[in-house]
């Protein structure tokens, strides 16, 4: 848009990406599942998008789930235009679900602040329940009739362009902030890329440290486990199952476990007909 917001007067408009209309604040309806869903702007940018606003009204329209009226997409800039009294352009779009609005406002959002780190991994982890619920009416389904399980960690770890166990154990961190466990000075160094979630995670779990080389993948605890199959096999039960309680995981883990225990009496019935 060329002019500033503060001169339009027409109640239909264009900003060359589509149809935006101007709307009073009242008609716009705020839920904090969607407005909690990315991390606060810092002071700094905060100031500054206040300044730009104060300065040249609304550049960049609202974004409206036009089924419902509720925002979407601008938070931070719906509250400057109120408190300025600043005119409040909207562009409408439709969605099919709360979880497809959320996917929205991170992959948006995420690309627009350059979201990345910890603070990605931290906003990706608030859609986990949404990929539970559709995980648990797959696994209703059974696991042998679905052909791709839905691994929670995994998926949000594709999302943020990290290991499943990465976001694992952002998920800990996390959780044990919030019981008051973590500090607050470890949180934000997390979100400032001055601590790695490695770093911090075993700050809380020492534990689960394996002589200084963290957590293994099923397929490297059994192989390097010296007793029999059977008996690694029982070993890693017993050790790991609460890890993968969650049903969606659950798939995934035995499927993994199958296809090592097929490779390895293949590797041993090929080597006792070469005896």
């Amino acid at each position: 848009m060329t002019k500033e917001t503060s001169d339009l007067t027409t109640d239909s408009l264009s900003d060359g990406l589509g149809p935006v209309k101007l709307v009073e604040s009242s008609e716009i309806k705020v839920e904090k599942k969607f407005k909690d869903l990315l991390p606060k702007l810092t002071e700094q940018e905060g100031k500054a998008l206040e300044e730009s606003i104060v300065s040249n009204g609304l550049i960049v329209p609202l974004i409206l789930w036009k089924e419902k009226g509720i925002l979407v997409d601008g938070h931070n800039r719906f509250e400057i235009c109120k408190k300025h009294d600043k005119k409040i352009i909207v562009r409408e779009m439709s969605f099919d679900s709360e979880e497809d609005v959320k996917l929205y406002i991170l992959e948006t959002q995420a690309a627009r602040r350059n979201i990345t780190g910890f603070k990605r991994i931290e906003a990706e982890l608030k859609l986990k329940n949404d990929i539970m619920a559709k995980a648990k009416k797959n696994q209703k389904k059974g696991c042998l009739k679905v052909d791709k399980p839905i691994h929670t960690y995994k998926t949000l770890g594709e999302r943020a362009g990290v290991s499943h166990m990465i976001i694992r154990k952002a998920d800990d961190i996390l959780q044990k902030y919030k019981d008051g466990i973590v500090s607050e000075d470890d949180i934000i160094a997390l979100r400032e890329g001055k601590r790695k979630i490695s770093t911090i995670y075993f700050k809380y779990n020492p534990s689960q440290k394996r002589n200084g080389q963290g957590e293994t993948t099923p397929r490297a605890i059994m192989k390097n486990t010296p007793q029999g199959l059977s008996i690694r096999v029982k070993s890693y039960l017993d050790n790991q199952e609460k890890k993968f309680s969650q049903a969606e995981d659950r798939c995934s883990f035995y499927a993994e476990l199958i296809q090592w225990a097929k490779e390895k009496m293949q590797a041993e019935l090929s080597s006792s007909r070469e005896g």
